[in-house]
């Protein structure tokens, strides 16, 4: 697709895509390919998230917003990991994993984190993580 419509600023991570245009026209001539296109070779569909807007606002991109001079991780990103490491702790609070799956887990996302502006997220969301291990030790 890249090739065919000569993209200059084009981003694809496996189904989502990111087209940068300083012409809004031109903008939706690629939307119009695009859409029959996936429709008639494909015989899928866009998603309604698609739109076309300026840059300024962000891009929602990978479970990132993404600006010309910063990056945040995406509000539901932060959520979910809020959720998961609360889940965390309970399961290793009654013995059901062990602290190296915690580890593992905690590492992994603050990997995620690296690539944005999270400095006091990453400190608010890890604040509230409390590992208490179970009495009588792993699965039992």
């Amino acid at each position: 697709m890249k090739h065919v419509l000569r993209a200059r600023y084009y981003i694809r991570y496996m189904d989502d895509w990111v087209i940068l245009e300083g012409s809004k026209s031109t903008l939706w001539s690629y939307l119009r390919e695009i859409t029959g296109f996936l429709q008639d070779r494909l015989h899928l569909r866009l998603n309604r998230k698609t739109a076309i807007f300026p840059v300024a606002r962000g891009i929602d991109f990978l479970g990132y917003r993404i600006w010309d001079d910063h990056r945040l991780l995406r509000k539901s990103s932060i959520k979910r990991a809020k959720r998961g490491f609360k889940k965390l702790s309970n399961d290793y609070a009654a013995g059901l994993i062990e602290l190296d799956k915690v580890r593992a887990s905690v590492v992994s996302w603050l990997g995620h984190c690296r690539h944005a502006d999270t400095y006091r997220i990453t400190r608010k969301v890890l604040g509230g993580l409390v590992l208490t291990p179970n009495k009588n030790g792993y699965g039992d």
